[in-house]
Formats: structure tokens, sequence, C-alpha cells
């Protein structure tokens, strides 16, 4: 406003002076607006890089939130398992959120706070390295290890031996823990170890036999040859003789060494048609006669020497303890494992730094919060209000790209007008409202709602103008377009600008309020 006061006082300078004034405005402009594009490239990568630390920060946040409702442990133990997690994703092809996810089910299994970060490794590289997902291997073997009382050491152990088993029978990792799952129970009750259990489970899996029919006709044999071993009945002397055993080496080997008494048993089943009895009769004698029990006796019987191969294997394989670390190894050192490794540390760093900005969005989203709220508690008609102002500000935000646009619309038009006439009251008053809003858009925006409708007149009073001037230009076509040939030649930096303003103080003849408004802009 004080702009326009001072402008419509200026009077009239020469025609060549403020010709020359427009024109450094205009190239003023141009080149603000090729600084803003290169700015521009500069701010989306860097916007769009905050963006991804946040959103990479935030995700991890999402993550470990599930894994403190299932784990208890105190402030520390919470912290070392959250920085584990993220020193595990830069070591191993799995993201924070993968291993998070794992170590959430862990803790809802019920593995022990300070066992999470060993168990959660386990399963990861079992499903990194098998057919079995991360998530299955950590749902099964959780429960599996419940139910066979593992140590935390040995988490490690029941991986190689699934892993060493999967390699080297006809079967898969998948089937092996399904299957174990199955024969658990009755596997404890006979004194079974975890090995043992699992090697039957190979070598059940092997012959055909599915976890559901297999496991309960194993689990039912195992109960009933410990009954007879402990209560010493006539079913005893039937499970000896066809170990090839006497009744009392066979009792002493079941309770010393379960899956060797078992293994003898499948083995001498075998061995029962070679010497001309009936494998249906002999199982009928023990009370086997339910068909899926049956069947699943006479597979086993079939493929007798997969159980004693099988109970050796996973055996060794427990005791060695190194088959998963080395089928993983294969596998992180792919090309393809590398890269998301490198991937992970760089996530991690996003963690890092992203971490450092959520203070800062929280506090963003809780004034977004309260202007949404605010906004909503507004009438109708503010609200339809704020809403066309907003548009407005949209289109004439005063960032640097915007500022250039109107200097060198400004200087165009100074020119333009030149070309026509002596400056009028009609460019004075254009060029003060334009000023005003570029000025008006600097200001603090908390005073817009008691300026809206004087704004608004503002505004309108503009376009009026506006209207008024392209009319003027309509009318004068040929004149117009020698203008913009004209200021399409111009060039000129600020400098120069600068330059013609301290010129044009310089006039002679000029009224005092003309030396006044020089002064002032000079200064």
């Amino acid at each position: 406003q004080k702009l326009e006061k001072q402008m419509k006082s200026f009077g009239s300078v020469t025609k060549q002076q403020l010709q020359a004034v427009g024109n450094d405005f205009k190239n003023a402009g141009d080149k603000m607006q090729e600084a803003s594009q290169k700015l521009s490239k500069f701010s989306i990568m860097a916007g769009a890089g905050i963006l991804g630390m946040t959103k990479t920060a935030i995700d991890f946040e999402e993550a470990f939130t599930g894994v403190e409702k299932t784990v208890d442990g105190t402030t520390e133990q919470l912290a070392n398992l959250k920085q584990g997690i993220r020193d595990m994703a830069k070591e191993i092809p799995a993201s924070t959120t993968e291993i998070a996810s794992v170590a959430e089910a862990a803790g809802q299994l019920g593995i022990a706070t300070d066992d999470v970060l060993e168990f959660t490794r386990v399963m990861i590289d079992l499903g990194n390295s098998t057919n079995l997902s991360a998530d299955e291997a950590a749902n099964s073997l959780a429960k599996f290890s419940n139910i066979m009382g593992t140590t935390s050491d040995n988490y490690s152990r029941l991986g190689s031996t699934i892993v060493d088993l999967g390699n080297n029978f006809a079967t898969t990792e998948a089937d092996i823990t399904a299957m174990a799952m199955r024969i658990a129970g009755a596997g404890k009750t006979i004194g079974l170890s975890e090995a043992n259990v699992l090697s039957l489970a190979t070598a059940l899996s092997s012959v055909g036999i599915e976890a559901e029919m297999g496991g309960s006709a194993i689990s039912k044999t195992m109960i009933k040859m410990a009954t007879a071993v402990e209560n010493g009945s006539d079913n005893l002397k039937e499970f000896a003789k066809v170990a090839g055993m006497s009744t009392q080496d066979f009792k002493k080997c079941f309770e010393e060494d379960a899956i060797s008494a078992i293994s003898k048993f499948i083995v001498g089943l075998g061995d029962t048609e070679k010497a001309g009895r009936s494998t249906l009769a002999m199982l009928s004698e023990l009370g086997f006669d339910e068909v899926r029990l049956r069947d699943t006796m006479l597979r086993a019987a079939n493929a007798s020497d997969v159980f004693t191969n099988a109970i050796n294997t996973g055996n060794k394989a427990w005791e060695e303890n190194n088959a998963l670390t080395n089928e993983a190894n294969k596998r992180y050192s792919t090309t393809k494992s590398q890269m998301q490794i490198s991937i992970n540390k760089i996530k991690d760093l996003s963690i890092s730094l992203g971490s450092k900005l959520l203070p800062t969005v929280q506090k963003g989203l809780t004034f977004l919060n309260k202007l949404v709220d605010g906004f909503s508690n507004m009438s109708e008609s503010t609200q339809n209000t704020i809403l066309k102002l907003t548009g407005l500000v949209a289109v004439a935000t005063p960032t640097v790209s915007a500022v250039g646009k109107i200097t060198s619309g400004v200087g165009s038009l100074i020119t333009v007008m030149t070309k026509l006439a002596t400056p009028s009251g009609l460019i004075v008053t254009t060029l003060g409202l334009l000023a005003g809003a570029c000025i008006a858009a600097s200001k603090d925006m908390n005073k817009l709602s008691e300026e809206t409708k004087e704004n608004i007149a503002e505004t309108k009073k503009v376009i009026d103008e506006h209207k008024k001037l392209d009319e003027t230009l309509k009318n004068n076509k040929k004149t117009r377009e020698e203008a913009i040939k004209s200021v399409e030649k111009e060039n000129g930096t600020i400098d120069i600008l600068y330059q013609k303003l301290v010129d044009l103080e310089g006039v002679e003849n000029k009224t005092n309020a003309q030396k006044e408004i020089m002064a002032e802009l000079v200064k």
C-alpha cells in the first residue's frame, strides 16, 4: 500500500528511462527463475531423501512396537534387542522389519527375552536356506522346543539337524518339521531327544507318509511300546520277538535308548517276510489292526534301512552343529544377498537419521490435528472463504520461482506499457497491488482471518484493473507484438537495474515528492 501511494505521486518519467527499468526488472526475474529451477532439482532430491529416511524409521518403529507387545523385558533388554535386530540386518539379507516380525513371533510363542535374538537368527537362517519361511520355522520350532524342553543353546542344533537331514534324504525341511511336530509329544514321553524325533520324522516322511497319518500312527506305536515295557505285558514279548531280542534285553534297550529299540523293531518287521512269516499277522498280534497304523508300520518295515541311516545322520548333525551355518553362508555369499546386505546397511543409517526427524514429525502431526479440528469447528461460510484463499495462496506462494515470475512479469508489463502510452493511473495501481500481494504473502499469515474481507476486495480490484488492461492490449495487437519482440531481445542484470534506479535519482527538475521517492527506492 505504501509503494502504491508513492508510485501514484511519482508522476511521469521519460519513456526511455521507464522502459530501461522494465527491461531490467524482466531480466532479473528471468535469472531468479533460472536459479529456482536449479534449486528445485536439489530440493526434490533432498526432500525425497528426508522422506525416505523418515519412512524407514517409521517402518522400523512400527515393526518393533510389535516386538514390545509380545516380549516382556526391561527397558535395557528391549533396547539391546532393538539394536540387535538392526545389527543382524547388517549381516544377513533380511530387513529389520522381517527380523522384527520373527522376534515378535518368538515372544508370542514363549521364547525367553534373552533368547529371542538367538532364536530369531536361527529362524531367519532357516528361512533363507530351506523351503521353510522364517515365520513358519519360528511358529513350528518354538512349539517343538516348548514340547521337548529345548534350551536356547540348542536352537542352532535344531536348525543344523533339520538342514542336514533335508539335504541327505528324500524329503524336505518343511515335511520333516511338520512330522516332528506330530510325534514330539509321544517322543518326549518315552525319552527321545530332539535329534531322535527329527530323525524319526525324516524316515517317515521319506517313505511318503504324511504328517497327519504317520505322526498319529507312530505316536500310538511308541506309547504302546512304552506301556508294554512298563507293565511287562504279553505285547512286550511280541515287540522283543520282532526285534530279535529277549524280553529283558528289549526292555533294557528301550529304557536306555528308546530310539534304538524302535529302530530294531522296525528292522525286525522288515525281516519278518524274509523269514517266511506274515507281517500283517505279526501286526495283528500286536493289536495294530487300524488301517492307518498298519499302513504306516508296513511302509516303515519296507524301508527299515532308511530309519537306521536317518537316526545316525540326525545324531551326527546335532553334535557337529554346522550344517545350518554352512548352508546359510552359501546363500549369503551370493551377489544378490550381498546387495541386500548393503541395502540393509544404508537403511540402518536411514533409521538413525530418520529417528532424529520423528520428534519433528510428531510435532507437525500434533499441529495438523489441531488445525483440522479448528477447521472442522468453523462455520460453513468461513470454511468456504478459507478454501478460496488457499487457492490464491497456492498460486502466488512467495518462493524463489514465484518471485522471479512476478519480477519478470512486472518488467514485461512496464516495457509493454511504455510502448503503448505514458504510465497512467492504471499501471500505477496494478503495479502497486502486485507489489502489495508479494509483500503480503511474506507476512504473518496468522492475521489472515482478520484481513479476509479486505484481501478479497483488493483481489477483486486487481482483477478489474487487469480486465481493463487486457481490453487495452487487445486493441493494440500490433503494438503488443512489437513490444514482446523487444522484451525478448533485452538483456541485463540486477546490478544494471540498481544503476538505472540511481540514474533516475539524478533526473533534474524533480519535485520534492519525486526526490523523496527516488531516495527511498535507491536506499
